[in-house]
């Protein structure tokens, strides 16, 4: 394996020094806190950690929420924007806005975590991954990230976290929000939410249009035949959802989500200048639901849901491959309060993935079948969460996961916890069934992880350290004939600091990951294709009178990937790099706002993925009418 530098870094600064100064951030923040009328970052309520409703600070996992304010703040267009700047989090991105993304999490694979969409899964069977690069943000109310193994409570995929986003709900009296904008490079967006609450009916509903001439995502020095074109871009995103309530013991409802995106790219190995790649991705659901309070101790719910994946690539306008997923998936859970404090879960899942391809697939369905069971508990100062899953793969047979955690609260303010659990993720169906290449007798990826974390929580500040490491073992890779075998195994160690709160009366967002992603299957310890060891990010915002004035600084450590024509005989360095993004705000009046968000600043030039250009300097203006 050749490795080539031929990329320097884009900053001459060290990501250890800004890794260090963030630690040490971080564990100052207590001693000058600011108090707030504001809610608290330790006081969200989540239910992604455990499927059991629970304050953040209560987690044993290490869990982030990102609230509708804070996405409104950050002025973001996409999901891959925002989630760059938590903890354990990096993007790989093909282009700009809309182009082909990767998720890494605690240094797993892309296909390592899942992401659901108000709990329906939306990924594609083919790849194994969501498209994360189609979801816009003006849908989303909120998202919830947890980090680390947790297959025990939702199964396959889980092995680095699960990312859960929440579409808008209606609060409050019926009110109608809206936003229209542009900026260069032909840049516009248009949304609009309207929603509310009317006796025992919650509805919303929001649409948005986002458009972008783009810029060339490939500059041609790799492969002398690609397009050099702008690479343009534009999404078309719905979603809606009513809920009905029949006294204090029966509700229903039905919601759905769809992101449509239009997206004209560079091939790297096009056999003409000329040729005119594009592809049209699709991600949704939609669902019905039915919750039940059958006494004051027993909450039963059951969900039946639909969850898609679709893309179509052309060639020269021309059809040129097909992969649409149908995830069907029933859901009944049941929430036992068994004592004050003392919470179980029990239940069971049905999904059935159905593949439609222009692609000859040896096989395009097949059903899991899940029970689990999950208990969190407070007694006093300790905390103990506990979850088993059993899922049956009709292709492949059974595995079995688990979770183990405790906490102890050392003061109010302080805590600590620790946790051990397995993990596996199934095989994709291109792994299993591409027609010459798949292998049907494939086994699931395996890992198992350990972790122990440190955490800081008082008044309008939460801070936490967090130490792990992750072993995964039967990963799949091409063996000689490029034929997928269960061949390859990865150690992951490493630890994440994070902050939410106030500091000198401005809100700040700050985290660092220092983590050693390796692959063990030559003896010899090779990094993971872009990850890098050091990576981090601090967001500041501050209100000013009616102004409201932030900013983001993003780092990262140098990374390897494939060299992207010559791969995998080729391993490239890609070089560090820091970014710095502005956004500001002047609030007209109650209801109107004018904002501004200028990205890349100082037009910095690195990259992503192997060969790919990433976003130049940027402006967006825009104007927002909100009554709440």
């Amino acid at each position: 394996m050749t490795t080539s530098n031929r990329r320097a870094p884009a900053t001459g600064a060290s990501p250890q020094l800004y890794f260090v100064f963030l630690s040490f951030s971080c564990f100052s923040i207590p001693l000058y806190a600011q108090s707030s009328p504001e809610p608290q970052p330790m006081d969200s309520v989540v239910v992604t950690a455990a499927k059991i409703p629970q304050r953040v600070s209560d987690t044993i996992l290490d869990t982030t929420v990102i609230t509708q304010q804070d996405i409104i703040d950050s002025q973001a267009t996409d999901l891959p924007t925002l989630l760059r700047r938590e903890a354990g989090v990096e993007i790989a991105q093909s282009g700009g806005i809309g182009a082909s993304t990767s998720l890494f999490l605690r240094g797993t694979n892309s296909t390592h975590t899942l992401v659901l969409v108000d709990g329906v899964r939306v990924s594609s069977a083919t790849s194994g991954t969501t498209a994360i690069d189609q979801i816009m943000l003006d849908e989303i109310e909120r998202i919830e990230i947890v980090r680390g193994n947790v297959s025990s409570v939702y199964g396959s995929e889980a092995i680095g976290g699960v990312i859960q986003i929440f579409t808008k709900r209606g609060h409050g009296a019926p009110a109608l929000s809206a936003t229209v904008g542009g900026g260069n490079r032909n840049t516009d967006k248009v949304s609009a939410t309207y929603g509310g609450v009317i006796g025992d009916t919650r509805f919303n509903i929001t649409a948005s249009n986002y458009g972008t001439r783009g810029f060339p995502a490939l500059n041609g020095a790799d492969s002398p035949t690609t397009n050099t074109d702008n690479d343009g871009y534009r999404n078309n995103s719905v979603s809606g959802n009513i809920v009905q309530s029949f006294g204090p013991s029966i509700r229903i409802g039905a919601s759905g989500y769809y992101t449509d995106g239009h997206l004209a790219y560079a091939d790297p190995f096009a056999f003409s200048i000329n040729d005119i790649n594009t592809v049209n991705n699709r991600v949704g659901y939609g669902s019905v639901f039915g919750e039940y309070q059958v006494n004051s101790m027993w909450l039963s719910k059951l969900t039946l849901a639909r969850g898609e994946d679709y893309s179509l690539n052309t060639l020269n306008y021309a059809p040129n491959g097909l992969f649409q997923t149908f995830t069907n998936q029933a859901n009944w859970e049941n929430n036992v309060l068994l004592a004050p404090g003392q919470k179980l879960l029990l239940g069971a899942e049905l999904r059935r993935q159905d593949l439609n391809s222009d692609t000859e697939y040896d096989q395009t369905a097949r059903t899991v079948k899940s029970v689990f069971a999950g208990y969190t508990g407070e007694f006093g100062a300790h905390s103990v969460q506990l979850n088993l899953r059993n899922e049956h793969y009709s292709d492949f047979g059974s595995a079995t996961t688990y979770l183990a955690g405790y906490g102890y609260r050392i003061t109010p303010s302080w805590r600590i916890d620790a946790a051990a659990s397995s993990a596996f993720a199934a095989p994709n169906y291109n792994d299993l069934y591409y027609p010459g290449f798949g292998n049907p007798a494939l086994q699931p990826e395996r890992a198992s992880s350990d972790e122990i974390g440190l955490q800081y929580g008082s008044g309008g500040q939460l801070a936490k350290l967090v130490v792990f490491q992750t072993r995964l073992r039967d990963l799949i890779a091409d063996d000689a004939t490029f034929t997928p075998q269960n061949i390859a195994h990865a150690k992951i160690t490493g630890g994440e600091l994070s902050y939410r709160g106030q500091l000198f009366g401005a809100d700040v967002i700050a985290s660092a990951t220092a983590q050693n992603p390796v692959d063990e299957s030559s003896g010899s310890d090779q990094p993971l294709l872009r990850r890098a060891k050091h990576f981090a990010s601090l967001s500041v915002q501050k209100s000013v009178g009616d102004w409201r004035l932030g900013g983001d600084w993003h780092v990262s450590g140098s990374r390897t990937d494939d060299n992207i024509t010559a791969y995998p005989t080729v391993v490239d360095t890609l070089g560090g790099y820091g970014l710095v993004n502005l956004t500001a705000r002047y609030q007209v009046n109650k209801s109107l706002s004018v904002q501004a968000r200028a990205d890349n600043v100082f037009n910095k030039k690195y990259e992503l993925a192997d060969g790919y250009n990433t976003q130049p300097a940027t402006i967006f203006v825009s104007l927002s009418y909100r009554t709440k």
